[in-house]
C-alpha cells in the first residue's frame, strides 16, 4: 500500500506558525489512520489509496449542503470546529501545499 500523502501530511506535522490549517492537518491525519485502517488488506495485492484525496473531495460538499450534514462531513473527517472553519482551514492548507494565495 502506498501511502505518499501520509509523507506530506507528516512534514506538515513539523512545527509552525498557528493558522486554519493547524486544525486540518490534525483531523486530516486521524481521518488517514483511520481510513488506512479500515481499508481491505489482501496478500499479495497493492492497494493505493489516498486518503487526502478522499478528504478534499468531502470536504468540496461543505459549502453546498445544509448545516447538519456539514457537521457529519466534518465530524467524520475528524475535523475539530465548525464547517466554515473546517472549508477555511483546508483552503489554507492548499494554499500552503501549493505556494499560492488562494489554495
Amino acid at each position: 500500500m502506498m501511502l505518499l500523502p501520509f509523507a506530506m501530511l507528516a512534514m506538515l506535522s513539523i512545527p509552525q506558525e498557528p493558522g486554519p490549517d493547524a486544525a486540518v492537518v490534525t483531523g486530516l491525519q486521524a481521518f488517514s489512520r483511520d481510513l488506512i485502517g479500515a481499508l481491505p488488506s489482501q496478500s499479495g495485492r497493492n492497494l493505493i489509496a489516498s486518503p487526502f484525496s478522499v478528504s478534499e473531495c468531502l470536504a468540496l460538499l461543505l459549502p453546498g449542503v445544509g448545516s447538519s450534514d456539514a457537521a457529519t462531513i466534518a465530524k467524520g473527517l475528524r475535523m475539530a470546529g465548525s464547517p466554515g472553519d473546517v472549508g477555511e482551514g483546508f483552503r489554507a492548507l492548499n494554499a500552503k501545499l501549493s505556494g499560492t494565495q488562494i489554495g
